[in-house]
């Protein structure tokens, strides 16, 4: 039975404004901030003073309780939906109700021309909302059914009939140009020009009880009974030309059959893929395998294996394309690297140093080189014309999971079992930078800018992090 004002900054209450001896179902304030209202379970308004914290006046006159209250943009008005299936619409105006018994009895004729009952539903008020040019009270009842009110009139304009249910809630966009009503599981965009339904957002599972709109007029934010609440797109050009969008859409899933004859499953290894890689010209997939130890080279214009390439003796567990597509590489278990010929499906050579399984590969921007992360806590990098190691990068005290270079082909990043993430000067083969994650690193790449490293760990946490003294 009371109100409480907030700040917002601290987050703490500012003061409570006690008054009312049932409980509150709406409250309003004035756009100025001088003055809120409250509507209470015993049928009566009470308009409060936030500069005094006391009440100003009291609005008696439904004859039922009150479920809902606006106030016009230019703070004249008040307008109250009500269980008695009426709406009332009162002067905020002071100089109307401060002066004492006799002024007002002279002035009673004027006020009552002025300050009137919109009657109408035939079931409770259950929500309010005024244009903002004040022209219009749009309301919405449990008869099923919305009405717009004209304020200058008093007459309604219209009523909007389309709602199956009871329709709790009512917003108007910024403009005044749509209404947004919440009903049973659905909410209905209206024009208020032609008074007709423009769409039907359905995707609430139970009964819709509040709905707003955001200041720019782009998103309708709607509550629901089963503590969901969903964020509509208002925009025109997605959601005003239902025919037309469900034509391209019934296109588009024409279209999708034609689609479907060039995407396909690639199906042929015995059991898990650990790595995959496309060539850079975009013809063929190559698919590494845990349990057969080979690789499949796809076509990807017909779906089908162009060649195996089977050569390791354990799980292969990266692959890697040179930029030119001339080569595949693959790390397995068995400690090795191979290096593929594309047109034949042959080994080039194979590249044996590591003591331990190859978990990642990758290879410079200019084809030269492939670098290699292992479980032996090293990385190779291994010159592709020789096939002999260059040079090697120790550092990590654990499994090295995962292997990138920057587009200009002068660092490498490694992320390791042992939490850390490393960068590598190629040419000085020494670590320039260090960072320590919570969990393993598990993978890593590098941004097109050279300089942003994009981290993950094992706990599914993402690093985002910048080489510094570098430029993009």
């Amino acid at each position: 039975s009371t109100l409480k004002v907030w700040d917002l900054e601290s987050r703490k209450v500012k003061f409570t404004l006690r008054d009312h001896y049932a409980s509150l179902d709406a409250v309003a304030v004035t756009s100025d901030g001088k003055y809120v209202i409250s509507d209470s379970h015993g049928s009566i308004l009470k308009v409060w003073d936030l500069e005094s914290r006391k009440v100003k006046f009291t609005l008696r006159g439904h004859s039922d309780s009150v479920n809902a209250v606006a106030v016009t943009p230019d703070c004249k008005y008040v307008i109250s939906g009500s269980r008695d299936s009426t709406l009332k619409v009162w002067d905020l105006q002071p100089e109307r109700r401060f002066f004492p018994f006799f002024w007002n009895l002279i002035k009673q004729i004027n006020t009552l021309r002025k300050f009137f009952t919109l009657s109408g539903h035939t079931d409770w008020v259950n929500a309010v909302a005024v244009t903002s040019d004040g022209k219009y009270v749009i309301s919405a009842s449990g008869d099923s059914t919305l009405k717009v009110w004209d304020l200058h009139s008093d007459k309604v304009k219209f009523t909007l009939g389309g709602h199956s249910r009871s329709v709790n809630a009512v917003a108007v966009t910024p403009d005044g140009k749509y209404v947004i009503s919440g009903s049973a599981a659905t909410l209905k965009v209206w024009d208020l020009h032609s008074g007709k339904v423009k769409f039907t957002l359905g995707g609430h599972s139970r009964r819709v009880n509040a709905v707003v709109v955001t200041s720019d007029g782009k998103y309708v934010i709607s509550g629901s009974n089963n503590s969901t609440i969903k964020v509509w797109d208002l925009q025109p050009e997605r959601r005003f030309f239902p025919f037309f969008w469900n034509l391209i859409f019934f296109w588009h899933r024409i279209k999708q059959i034609n689609i479907l004859r060039k995407f396909f499953t690639l199906s042929d290894h015995n059991r898990r893929v650990n790595a995959g890689a496309v060539t850079p010209d975009s013809k063929y997939v190559i698919s590494a395998s845990r349990d057969d130890s080979t690789l499949k080279v796809w076509d990807l214009h017909s779906g089908k294996v162009k060649f195996t390439l089977d050569g390791h003796i354990d799980s292969v567990n990266a692959v890697a394309v040179t930029p030119d597509s001339k080569y595949v590489i693959s790390g397995s278990f068995d400690s090795t690297l191979k290096v593929w010929d594309l047109h034949s499906g042959e080994e080039k050579f194979t590249l044996g140093g590591h003591t331990d399984s190859v978990n990642a590969v990758a290879v410079t921007l200019d084809g030269k080189y492939v670098i290699s992360g292992s479980l032996d806590s090293t990385l190779k990098v291994w010159d592709l014309h020789s096939g002999k190691v260059k040079f090697t990068l120790g550092g990590h005290t654990d499994s090295v999971n995962a292997v990138a270079v920057t587009p200009d082909g002068k660092y490498v990043i490694s992320g390791s079992h042992d939490k850390t993430i490393k960068v590598w000067d190629l040419q000085s083969r020494k670590e320039i930078a260090s960072f320590t994650g919570e969990t393993e690193i598990k993978c890593c790449a590098v941004a097109p800018d050279g300089v942003t490293i994009v981290a993950g760990e094992a706990s599914g946490r993402l690093h985002f992090l910048r080489l510094e003294g570098m430029e993009a």
